[in-house]
């Protein structure tokens, strides 16, 4: 990878389109990892790396100090004061010895294991990754940062599985590939380092940003992990397979909205640098619109086919199954609206809002469920209006945060009747499908009228946010 390519900085639509796509290159060296390891190392193997791969990913921001918001979100507000610089002796004198900590008390109290040294190799290539990819982001430079994370994750990843012949030999050949591509690619881009760029000004603020969102990302995960974790003690292992693959349609969308937060972040950092104008306000207005309105369309159908997508996937379900994944479904406007907001408050504000969001989230979760097991509730219908609590709470929480922040002007009485009326015509036309058709061809049909529906909407519409979205993404 050649400096000026990494140094590249690219158009809004562009950096969407690059972010996207290695997102589902991700994705899916992730299965064909999974899938070889299960064949040639065996299902121990692939348990053990799968969980350890969970835990890093799940502790990246604590491990990180939440350098991964705090670097590209101040960095692309001023790139000449040493952010880079005072990251890169954090990581040295903070991430290395949380990691080192962590896997010491990972390998004594928890999994009595003898192979420290290859999780420690692991951990220090993940976070060391995410680092140089913060680094990337805070510079705009997502074609640099996506090239990076392709060949240091998903590559390295690939060629590791096939090469490595025990389980140490495979984390040692992942994370010290990803430790020398990543800690180049950083030093390149950063100009080397220079500890006269080191202030206790710059190091405080970042270190100040980054801490105040530590629990936003520990909450953030309780939303996604939590009801599972609630209700371990209430369901079986089969219904908790059921509930899982509920979570995980849901969790679906995070493909869609995940490069969007991506790039956002340090833009509207940069933006918000010059103040908050109309163009800012009125293009996060038309964000908030189109994700609510175009994911409570889709999430409303979905909740409708909850019952045929599960025997389609799983080959069975359980009328409790179909009716616990149904209530989950309905929760992705709320979900994908807090997933597509989070970068912008992060943007926004100094202070830690979305920890405080995701707590409320979390809570609300927690309070639901146990309520509900109190009334008799059936606990897997339980587990279900749990999960829908805690989204709804944070979707709207992030919304409320963010019209705080940016004056947003987004429900008045036209969009709230069209997204209404929207709601009404499909459900009317779902109701005749399925008079008329029978498991799989009633999904397809449900799926082609959501289209027919949504794409009618986006082109025909004459409301003033829609011909607005047009223009934005290129379409007269």
């Amino acid at each position: 990878m050649s400096p000026s390519l990494l140094e590249k900085r690219l158009s809004l639509k562009a950096d969407f389109l690059v972010t996207g796509l290695n997102g589902i290159g991700t994705v899916v060296g992730i299965f064909i990892v999974s899938g070889y390891l299960a064949r040639t190392l065996g299902l121990d193997v692939l348990g053990e790396y799968l969980l350890v791969r969970r835990i890093v990913t799940a502790v990246l921001g604590v491990l990180l100090l939440g350098m991964n918001v705090a670097l590209p979100a101040l960095l692309a507000r001023n790139e000449g004061r040493g952010y880079g610089d005072a990251a890169f002796s954090v990581f040295l004198l903070g991430t290395l010895p949380l990691i080192v900590l962590l896997t010491i008390v990972v390998t004594e109290g928890f999994v009595e294991s003898d192979r420290a040294v290859p999780y420690m190799v692991y951990g220090v290539g993940f976070c060391a990754l995410t680092l140089a990819y913060a680094l990337y982001r805070g510079h705009l430079n997502m074609i640099g940062a996506n090239l990076l994370q392709l060949t240091a994750g998903t590559v390295v990843s690939l060629v590791a599985v096939v090469a490595a012949k025990s389980i140490d030999q495979l984390f040692i050949m992942i994370g010290l590939p990803m430790i020398i591509l990543s800690f180049s690619a950083f030093l390149i881009r950063n100009g080397g380092v220079n500890p006269k760029k080191i202030t206790k000004d710059n190091t405080g603020e970042m270190l100040t940003f980054g801490m105040v969102r530590i629990p936003g990302f520990i909450f953030q995960f309780f939303l996604l992990a939590g009801v599972p974790l609630l209700s371990l003690s209430y369901l079986s292992f089969t219904d908790q397979a059921f509930l899982n693959a509920g979570i995980s349609l849901v969790r679906v969308f995070l493909v869609l909205v995940g490069p969007l937060g991506i790039i956002l972040l340090p833009r509207i950092s940069h933006a918000v640098s010059g103040g908050i104008d109309d163009r800012l306000r009125s293009n996060l207005s038309l964000l908030v619109r189109a994700t609510f309105y175009y994911g409570m369309l889709t999430g409303f159908v979905l909740s409708q086919l909850s019952s045929e997508i599960l025997i389609i996937w799983l080959g069975e379900v359980t009328d409790r199954a179909a009716s616990a994944a149904t209530v989950l479904l309905i929760s992705v406007p709320f979900f994908v609206l807090s997933a597509v907001l989070r970068s912008p408050i992060d943007a926004g504000a100094q202070r830690g809002y979305n920890s405080l969001i995701y707590g409320a989230g979390a809570i609300a979760m927690a309070g639901s469920f146990y309520l509900s097991i109190v009334m008799n509730t059936d606990p897997f219908i339980s587990a279900a209006i749990a999960f829908l609590t805690g989204q709804t709470v944070s979707g709207m929480g992030s919304f409320i945060i963010a019209r705080r922040l940016f004056h947003l002007e987004v429900f008045e009485l036209q969009f709230v009747a069209s997204a209404t009326v929207a709601l009404f015509v499909t459900a009317g036309l779902l109701m005749v499908l399925a008079r008329i058709t029978y498991g799989t061809s009633t999904v397809v049909t449900s799926l082609f009228t959501l289209g027919a529906v949504t794409f009618f909407h986006f082109f025909f519409s004459r409301e003033a946010w829609v011909k607005t979205l047009r223009n934005t993404v290129g379409i007269k």
